[in-house]
């Protein structure tokens, strides 16, 4: 999916997902984007990722 497709998704605001974000360590072979905090956001949205960064900040959309 690409961010004009969450765009509309949301309604159409103009908001992006950052695609390089993903939570590790992902478990067999599962990965853990965007698209996975969008499915669970308010468990998600809180979690960090490698370097420290945050879903609720990497993954507006998805936490929108």
């Amino acid at each position: 999916m690409d961010e004009d497709e969450v765009g509309n998704r949301d309604g159409g605001d103009d908001c992006g997902d950052d695609s390089g974000w993903e939570k590790h360590p992902a478990k067999k072979g599962k990965t853990l984007d965007c698209d996975w905090v969008a499915r669970s956001p308010k468990k998600r949205c809180k979690k960090k990722n490698k370097g420290g960064t945050k879903a609720s900040k990497a993954c507006a959309c998805a936490c929108a």
